[in-house]
């Protein structure tokens, strides 16, 4: 495996000011990395030196409100789209007219909604478990603003912030999360999701990310958005995964319109697990051709 090191990237955007990990030149093409919910740029770090190594720039921001970026300001509720314009923002900050995507989960899905938007300006797309976004039809979207509002209210106790002396609870509990990952993966995704604490730590991530949306597409939005991507896609599913557990995401592969899908070992986070990611690693090196400058 290559062992180019990442580099500490700062994205002064006009509004708030994201960090990122790049591996590369960025001289070379950009590929965009888009992490998933609750995690961080950490989680490409067993793929993008590879896709460096083959004459690409990987740059791979934390979102607002993730890892070593700003979290948004009070007031001011995380989503989805907002993402998709801080997509945009960095690739004016960078002078990007063209770029390439490759998302994880959330972020596989942010990628689809920027890919469908701006088909002029995406290249080639890599999707790791993740189509589009979670739905919520129409007749279910009053209920859920509902329980948004009422969330932020009622300052629910996923806005408090756990302190915690020793580490290891820290990589326990994120083994035991919301797609359940190795120690060896955890620590990956701490160096990024845990801040130094006079009693300890803490997260990084801002706890009114586990709000409940106050807006969610339908999936007839999704289904448009998928339809007007023009670029080279490759879909990667896992065999253990949360695609698989969900006929209607796994439907929306059809109306991709040049798509390459695979199904692989492993469950949510394949491409992070040192039995696992090889395989990840190789099927988007394959997609990636090495670029010949």
């Amino acid at each position: 495996m290559n062992t180019l090191s990442a580099q500490e990237i700062c994205l002064p955007l006009e509004h708030l000011t994201l960090n990122a990990l790049a591996w590369g030149h960025a001289k070379n093409p950009p590929i965009l990395a888009l992490h998933g919910w609750l995690d961080n740029a950490a989680t490409f770090s067993l793929i993008a030196p590879a896709l460096a190594a083959q004459g690409y720039y990987v740059l791979a921001p934390d979102f607002a409100g993730h890892g070593y970026s700003d979290w948004r300001p009070t007031g001011t509720p995380y989503l989805i789209w907002e993402h998709v314009y801080e997509v945009l923002a960095i690739a004016q900050f960078c002078q990007w007219s063209h770029f390439d995507l490759l998302g994880h989960s959330m972020g596989a899905g942010i990628a689809c909604l920027t890919a469908g938007s701006f088909p002029e300006r995406i290249g080639q797309l890599a999707l790791i478990e993740g189509i589009g976004t979670l739905a919520t039809e129409a007749e279910q979207a009053p209920e859920a603003l509902a329980e948004s509002i009422h969330m932020r209210l009622s300052k629910s106790p996923v806005q408090q912030q756990a302190i915690y002396k020793e580490k290891e609870l820290y990589i326990r509990a994120r083994m035991q999360g919301l797609g359940a990952v190795s120690y060896q993966a955890a620590e990956i995704l701490l160096t990024r999701g845990l801040q130094a604490h006079p009693q300890g730590y803490r997260w990084r991530t801002d706890p009114r990310l586990r709000q409940a949306s106050s807006l969610r597409l339908s999936e007839a939005h999704n289904l448009a958005w998928l339809s007007k991507i023009q670029a080279p896609v490759c879909g990667i599913q896992a065999q253990q995964g949360f695609l698989v557990q969900r006929p209607k995401m796994l439907a929306r592969w059809q109306y991709l319109q040049n798509l390459t899908l695979l199904t692989l070992e492993g469950g949510h986070h394949l491409h992070l697990e040192e039995d696992t990611a090889p395989a990840v690693r190789q099927a988007l090196v394959d997609f990636w051709h090495p670029h010949q400058p």
